[in-house]
């Protein structure tokens, strides 16, 4: 089954340089994010290594939580040989035909967007490691609380930490299933636009390329503060074209949304 991507990552509207990277591999069936940190330079290379091993691993036969495992040891051997802090985040999605896994570390996140008949969901099917997050489960502040609070940048798990041996890798598995995307960015993106907007744009879009853009032009507009990274990836399973296209048109016309 052919398998559909969008992919685009943009500096921002602030800063000059980009640490984050993803990558798009149909023939592995591999897409991911990662999301730099440590200054100009250390996050680049902090998320190229993220990207690069974990492809490695994977295309050597690693399964996805072993090889984002062992890349955050890389990242930490890399800081030590050059006597710098860097870091990345990293999401990560594996498609195995029928089915594909949903592996991450730290805050970018996964989605699941369906649509069809007039209804679209929006699913956050990844777990912020985050401190916000942790109060948030808590229940000590609301998730719009989360949003504005001043520790909403601090994360409890990233590729490369020195101080963590091992990272805990979150691990999600699905079935895919027509009408389907599957949606990885970097907090970029999350950190200017809330579900329900992200939702919004995805309903209006009849193609992955048209939300790609539109969501970073619209996180741009937004602020955008940090660098955004944004890649989609269709369901393999299709309706005929047909099909397809008439339940996306009534889709966008007919927005009787579902968020979650």
């Amino acid at each position: 089954m052919s398998v559909k991507f969008a992919a685009r990552t943009d500096p921002g509207a602030v800063r000059t340089n980009n640490e984050d990277s993803f990558s798009v591999d149909n023939e592995l069936g591999l897409y991911m994010v990662a999301d730099g940190m440590g200054g100009h330079a250390a996050g680049e290379v902090a998320a190229a290594i993220a990207i690069n091993q974990t492809h490695s691993y994977i295309a050597a036969g690693v399964p996805l939580a072993d090889a984002i495992a062992r890349t955050h040891k890389d990242i930490v051997a890399a800081s030590n040989q050059h006597s710098s802090g860097m870091g990345s985040t990293a999401v990560a999605l594996l498609d195995k035909g029928d089915n594909y896994e949903v592996n991450w570390v730290g805050d970018s996140r996964a989605y699941v967007y369906s649509y069809g008949s007039g209804q679209h969901r929006l699913e956050r099917i990844s777990h912020d490691h985050s401190f916000v997050q942790t109060l948030v489960d808590k229940g000590s502040i609301s998730e719009q609380e989360a949003r504005n609070h001043p520790q909403r940048n601090i994360i409890t798990q990233c590729l490369g930490n020195k101080l963590q041996a091992e990272v805990s890798v979150g691990v999600t598995k699905g079935s895919w299933r027509a009408n389907q995307w599957l949606l990885l960015c970097s907090d970029g993106l999350t950190g200017e636009m809330e579900d329900r907007s992200i939702l919004q744009i995805l309903s209006s879009c009849t193609n992955s390329t048209e939300a790609v853009n539109r969501l970073i032009d619209q996180a741009i507009q937004f602020g955008g503060a940090d660098n955004i990274t944004v890649v989609i990836v269709e369901s393999p399973k299709h309706l005929n074209y047909g099909q397809a296209l008439i339940q996306k048109i009534k889709a966008a016309l007919f927005p009787a949304s579902r968020y979650s």
